[in-house]
């Protein structure tokens, strides 16, 4: 693979760990734009791996434009995966607050269902009473 070749290579994963990058950017109170995220993020690392197997292919000598290009995207694929660690533990807390919450659902369920009586019986009233 010529050079050129693999520089372009470079700059497609460049621009797809940006826009991980960008997608780990949400509002960390929203656990739905962090899922979101985190999907989204997974189609992009699919498409990271096909890139990075075509680059393992052929690495060519390292000129100071390959250099440069390596470097930033070293540090954009830092950045997104401490961003990417951040929502996912975010997500873990969160679902570890649903499930208290449900097993706290189910608790006073029980409870309830142990106090109020279901079957209905007949009350017989005496008129003279």
């Amino acid at each position: 693979m010529s050079q050129g070749n693999y520089v372009n290579l470079l700059g497609q994963k460049f621009s797809l760990l940006f826009l991980v990058y960008e997608n780990t950017q949400v509002d960390e109170g929203s656990i739905e734009e962090c899922i979101k995220a985190v999907e989204t993020n997974e189609r992009y690392f699919t498409e990271l791996l096909k890139i990075e197997s075509n680059l393992e292919n052929s690495i060519p000598e390292v000129s100071s434009e390959i250099s440069g290009i390596l470097e930033e995207i070293n540090s954009l694929l830092l950045k997104a995966r401490e961003n990417t660690s951040r929502l996912a533990k975010i997500i873990l807390i969160e679902r570890n607050v649903a499930a208290r919450a449900i097993e706290q659902f189910s608790r006073r369920r029980e409870v309830a269902n142990n106090y109020i009586k279901l079957e209905k019986r007949s009350v017989f009233v005496d008129k003279d009473f």
